[in-house]
């Protein structure tokens, strides 16, 4: 390579370097604000610029993009203001219509004025002295009152920036060790997709700044989302071909179409229009890249084999984090589901929302373990155990929500820290109930499990009474055939102290005759089973398609190893979960206790033979 081409892909390299650390910046610096909701206000130092923007204000009332008022809090500044449900607010004759726009939060010193062109008839029960305040349409003002967290949106609140600030430094970190397209695309589709909050931005920036702020959005959003389908269309080959290759060239057509519909969307800030249309457009738009999506990472499944295991990794976390992301998102930007409660009486808790956005941090979790690890353990054990917490979680966090208002109704006194007494009581029951859980979530989503269970089960029990070569035979064929691994071979202590091979079942010819007692692969072997590493066989050369042995199973008599039997990794290159490791070890077991009691027999019949007296 020439000097001049070493010092372009160094100025390159330091290019992307600068780029990459400017992305994540922006993107931490999203985020980093609303963590100081956290903080109570009496304990900023102060005054000064925190105690501008702390804590932020809250109008009590939320409305679509349209400005038709979708809901109204009790004793709120909106319900005092003589606001209710059904209201119509003017965009155009409405000078602060971040109120409207954002939803949610304002800043908390400064009173905002909203045009109500239209009041809906409502019951005069709900009226009280607003009675006469509603008749023809007028400017209505309100002094936001400031934010209040509850203990469990005080902690989901803090479960989501922590998961906002992990997502970004996993996707971060996989930009930067192994900066690829995809890498690049899932680093992008971090920025904007992670489950940290930006209310603070959205509160205090002076109308120019937010618009600013928007279009940054916009962008990011739309870039995210078309980077998404890069990862996708490169996972796991790092290289398209084929009808991949003809998506990739329609991508900056994606990006322009959702950039596009996300800016015309702020338009109802900028511009006073309505776009409760344009916003549902645009977040229908983002369930059908995620469809789109899922089908690709399922083709790749169906017609890469081999990589079958990672991408059951990288669908699982799609599969469990953006639906929640998206629903939330929905929930909270747009009218699309205000059918839950219309119809069926279901509001969706703030603390609800917020851990709904905190389980999207699945995503690059997944999606890093299956970039970083050639070989992947079976997704049906982590998956099936994390989502017992996630359900224990939820549940007591929508107790804690149910309880406050029930408990109120029936009890006159107020009663201290209901919420958090009832929410805990019931996240400590589901998970005392962790196993049952959990063996019912495999029966729902892994039903082959329980049947490849019961079989080496009854392996065990059938082992008894059997001779060596049976016993041997069972030992190494019935977990290859029963959990689909590739092979299996057993090798047996020679009065060396080496281990030479005995019996082996789909395992080549001339592969590992024989293992020394020094070997590494052999020296770490303890008492149990020991998974083993690509360390374990530097030097070892194993045929073409033959995946290295990925477990070892030590088979113990009279408190020493007198077997080993090496186990190859399932057939779709993924490594064995714990449970299946768990089974084999006790068929390691029985397999021990049937060869040790054949020796005790054998050895018996030789002493018995010994001690007969002679005839002659």
């Amino acid at each position: 390579m020439t000097g001049s081409a070493t010092s372009s892909l160094r100025a390159r390299s330091t290019l992307w370097k600068i780029v990459l650390l400017a992305v994540v910046g922006y993107a931490v610096l999203v985020i980093a604000p609303d963590t100081l909701r956290l903080v109570p206000p009496e304990r900023l130092p102060g005054p000064g610029p925190l105690n501008r923007w702390y804590p932020l204000g809250t109008l009590g009332f939320v409305a679509d993009n349209d400005g038709v008022v979708t809901s109204v809090e009790p004793g709120g500044p909106a319900w005092k203001s003589c606001l209710r449900k059904g209201d119509k607010i003017d965009l155009g004759r409405t000078k602060d219509r971040r109120a409207v726009n954002e939803m949610v939060f304002v800043a908390h010193g400064e009173p905002v004025s909203v045009y109500v062109s239209k009041f809906r008839d409502v019951a005069a029960d709900q009226l009280g002295p607003c009675v006469d305040s509603r008749v023809t349409p007028r400017s209505i003002t309100m002094q936001p009152s400031p934010e209040t967290l509850s203990w469990p949106e005080w902690a989901t609140l803090l479960l989501d920036q922590l998961a906002g600030f992990a997502f970004i430094a996993l996707c971060a970190y996989l930009a930067w060790r192994h900066c690829t397209l995809q890498t690049v695309g899932l680093l992008f589709y971090a920025v904007w997709f992670n489950s940290g909050q930006y209310f603070a931005w959205y509160a205090n920036l002076s109308d120019g700044g937010l618009v600013a702020f928007d279009v940054l959005q916009a962008a990011f959003e739309a870039a995210g989302l078309t980077g998404l389908l890069l990862f996708a269309l490169y996972f796991p080959r790092d290289t398209v071909d084929g009808w991949r290759r003809t998506a990739q060239l329609a991508l900056p057509g994606v990006f322009l179409l959702l950039l596009g519909f996300g800016m015309s969307g702020f338009s109802n800030f900028i511009f006073g229009q309505e776009t409760e249309t344009l916003y549902r457009a645009y977040y229908r738009l983002t369930w059908v890249v995620y469809v789109i999506v899922v089908a690709i990472f399922s083709h790749t499944y169906w017609t890469q084999p081999t990589a079958r295991g990672r991408i059951k990794w990288v669908l699982a976390g799609v599969i469990v984090g953006l639906p929640c992301f998206l629903f939330a998102d929905t929930y909270e930007a747009t009218s699309m589901l205000n059918w839950l409660e219309e119809s069926y009486r279901i509001s969706v808790p703030l603390a609800v929302l917020q851990f709904l956005y905190a389980v999207n941090v699945v995503v690059p979790l997944s999606m890093v373990y299956a970039i970083r690890h050639h070989r992947v353990m079976n997704v049906r054990f982590p998956l099936t155990r994390a989502l017992v917490v996630p359900c224990a979680i939820g549940a007591a966090i929508v107790a804690m929500h149910v309880a406050g208002g029930s408990i109120e109704k029936l009890v006159t006194t107020k009663l201290e820290n209901i919420e958090l007494i009832m929410g805990g009581s019931v996240g400590l029951v589901i998970l005392l109930a962790h196993e049952p859980v959990r063996r019912g979530l495999e029966a729902v989503l892994y039903p082959g499990w329980r049947k490849q269970e019961a079989a080496l089960e009854d392996e065990m029990t059938r082992l008894a009474g059997r001779d060596v070569e049976s016993g041997e035979r069972i030992l190494i064929e019935v977990p290859v055939r029963v959990l689909r691994l590739t092979a299996a071979a057993l090798f047996e202590r020679n009065a060396h102290g080496d281990f030479e091979l005995k019996r082996r079942f789909r395992w080549p010819e001339g592969v590992l005759n024989t293992l020394g007692g020094n070997d590494a692969a052999v020296a770490s072997i303890g008492p149990g089973p020991r998974r083993l590493l690509e360390t374990h066989w530097e030097g070892q050369v194993f045929p073409s398609g033959f995946e290295a042995p990925a477990l070892a199973v030590p088979i113990m008599i009279r408190h020493s190893v007198n077997r080993v039997v090496l186990f190859g990794p399932h057939a779709t290159g993924e490594d064995l979960a714990r449970d299946e490791i768990s089974l084999i070890q006790r068929l390691g077991r029985a397999a021990a206790a049937l060869f040790e009691g054949v020796e005790r027999r054998d050895q018996a019949a030789r002493l018995g033979r010994h001690s007969e007296p002679d005839d002659g």
